[in-house]
């Protein structure tokens, strides 16, 4: 029978160990943040918006309000279906 494994064990795998690596969206976030090109990007994408263009106006409304719920149902047609309501939100 196998020895169980420990905390310690040089056995274990690397990919159940938390990355000491700052996440990649940390890092993008830190440098938009410090130079000031988040207020650039808004106004880019503001004018792509009131430009009509449609993906533009997706994100500006999707990231203020929220996105729209969206509902997934399983089974049948005698009222006995499992629903899913999958929101998202942001901070």
């Amino acid at each position: 029978m196998p020895k169980p494994f420990t905390k310690d064990d040089n056995r274990a795998s690397e990919a159940g160990k938390k990355s000491k690596r700052r996440s990649l969206d940390a890092i993008f976030r830190e440098r938009i943040e410090a130079n000031g090109s988040l207020d650039n990007i808004m106004e880019v994408l503001e004018s792509m918006a009131q430009g009509g263009d449609i993906q533009a106006i997706k994100e500006l409304l999707d990231r203020t309000y929220g996105k729209a719920k969206q509902s997934i149902e399983l089974g049948n047609a005698d009222d006995n279906a499992l629903k899913i309501n999958i929101t998202k939100t942001y901070e």
